[in-house]
């Protein structure tokens, strides 16, 4: 008589079980987001290596002084990077004009990266066609 009592309380047991899994399940899925909120979206700003630089600095007296900077540039949508890669040279040519036009003095104001910063994203802005350069970042910035 023991058997059949065990294997009723079993089965009682299982059904129990299952019964909370489904509903734990219900619960889950009820609750849960099905779809994240809309958001507008700005315009994905991409950042471009320029590279590392070093350059002579406008004469200081006779003092040969030199400048050596890691430079990121800011453009306006990530989409423009392919056409930053087009024209690395150009970049890369037109940021030591830029560099080299400076003087000791020009980079160790106080304003002085920030100034060269502005600078020299005027200018690639005045030379490169189809992108938009909105920051320019200094990520090594040594004067010697």
């Amino acid at each position: 008589m023991k058997k059949p009592v065990l294997k009723i309380a079993m089965l009682i047991l299982l059904v129990v079980l299952i019964a909370g899994g489904v509903a734990a399940g219900a619960v889950y899925l009820m609750t849960r987001r099905t779809e994240s909120p809309k958001v507008a979206k700005a315009p994905n700003k991409g950042m471009y290596l320029a590279g590392d630089f070093t350059t002579n600095l406008v004469g200081d007296n006779g003092k040969n002084r030199f400048l050596r900077a890691k430079i990121e540039l800011e453009i306006a949508d990530e989409k423009g990077l392919a056409e930053m890669a087009k024209q690395h040279a150009v970049i890369r040519d037109q940021t030591l004009s830029v560099l080299r036009s400076k003087t000791v003095q020009e980079v160790a104001e106080d304003d002085g990266m920030a100034s060269l910063g502005r600078h020299l994203m005027n200018h690639l802005n005045g030379v490169l066609k189809g992108v938009e350069i909105t920051g320019v970042y200094f990520t090594d910035f040594v004067v010697q």
